[in-house]
C-alpha cells in the first residue's frame, strides 16, 4: 500500500513538472546550479578554516618551541610547575613541582603544555597592575575624605506659627 501511495505521488509530481515548460528541464537545471552554488560555498570555507586552523597550530607550535628553564606552565593534566630543563631533539621539558625543600621533576611531552607564562613579562605585569591598585586605593581614600568631609553648617530657619488667643487676636512667637 505504501509503495502504491509513492508512486502516484511520482507520477502526479511527473505530471505537475512537465506540464507547461515543454519537458520539464527547467527545474533540473536550476536544482543544479543551486547545487553547484551550495558545493563552491563548501569547498571555499573548508578552505579558509584550514588555513586559519594552520595559522593557529603554528602559533602553538612557536609557543611550545619558545618554552626555556624559569617558565611558569600548566601542562594538560592540571599540573603546575617551572620549567628547569628543555630538551628540543626529543620535544620533552622537565617540569619542577612541590615546594623548594622537597621538589618533585616530572618529564613531559612539550604537547601536555595547557598555558605558560613567561617570568619576565610576568614581573612587568604586577608592576602594572600593583600601580592599578595603588591609584585605585588613593582614589577610594580621596572620595571617602570628601563624603567625611564636614559640609558648612545651615542655620535652621525660624519658624513662626500662628496662635490664637482668647481674645481672637493671631500672635506670632
Amino acid at each position: 500500500m505504501l509503495f502504491n501511495l509513492l508512486a502516484a505521488e511520482a507520477t502526479s509530481t511527473v505530471e505537475s513538472t512537465s506540464g507547461g515548460n515543454g519537458g520539464g528541464m527547467g527545474g533540473s537545471t536550476v536544482m543544479y546550479i543551486v547545487l553547484g552554488v551550495i558545493l563552491v560555498a563548501f569547498i571555499v570555507m573548508n578552505v579558509l578554516s584550514n588555513k586559519k586552523r594552520k595559522a593557529q597550530m603554528e602559533a602553538e607550535k612557536e609557543k611550545r618551541n619558545a618554552i626555556k628553564p624559569g617558565y611558569r606552565v600548566m601542562t594538560i593534566g592540571g599540573i603546575v610547575g617551572t620549567v628547569v630543563a628543555v630538551d628540543d631533539d626529543a620535544n620533552t621539558f622537565v617540569l619542577q613541582t612541590g615546594t623548594d625543600e622537597t621538589p618533585n621533576y616530572i618529564k613531559f611531552d612539550k604537547v601536555a603544555i595547557y598555558s605558560s607564562e613567561n617570568p619576565d613579562e610576568a614581573t612587568v605585569e604586577q608592576d602594572f597592575t600593583v600601580d592599578e591598585k595603588t591609584e585605585a586605593v588613593e582614589e577610594t581614600k580621596n572620595a571617602a575624605a570628601d563624603e567625611n568631609a564636614q559640609p558648612e553648617e545651615v542655620q535652621p530657619e525660624e519658624k513662626t506659627e500662628n496662635v490664637e488667643t482668647d481674645d481672637g487676636n493671631e500672635n506670632k512667637e
